[in-house]
């Protein structure tokens, strides 16, 4: 066991530099979408808003500066990033279901050699195989 006190202790509680870290990044995500030439400050209200924190903690917050960090104001941080995460991935999928349709929409018309299946994009002919997307 290391005697610096910044590793993990016993317990598998995270020294506070990496919960200081992870919590500057969930600000900043937070504050997300950027504007190209938007101000720090106009970012900082916006994830204090989102957060539900004073905009001074939630520039402590952003600068890495917080002496103490609350595991409900963690928790919310996280909540938000993961919602944020996961809503990204869901459009992505439907993103991906709508081109995917469009491109067997356009393989049923375009394709001289046999039909399309909808379903996997099989073409049926004398070779079968499977388009990846």
């Amino acid at each position: 066991m290391s005697e610096n006190p910044s590793e993990n202790s016993e317990n598998g509680a995270k020294p506070m530099a990496d919960v200081s870290n992870q919590m500057q990044a969930y600000v900043r995500q937070a504050a997300a979408p950027v504007m190209p030439g938007e101000l720090i400050a106009h970012q900082i209200a916006r994830a204090a808003r989102r957060l539900g924190v004073t905009q001074s903690r939630a520039k402590a917050l952003w600068y890495g500066e917080a002496r103490r960090i609350d595991a409900q104001e963690y928790m919310i941080a996280r909540d938000l990033y993961e919602a944020k995460i996961l809503k990204g991935a869901r459009d992505a999928y439907e993103v991906n279901e709508k081109a995917r349709k469009a491109a067997a929409n356009f393989l049923a018309r375009e394709n001289p050699f046999g039909q399309v299946a909808d379903d996997d994009l099989k073409f049926t002919g004398k070779k079968n195989r499977t388009l990846d997307f």
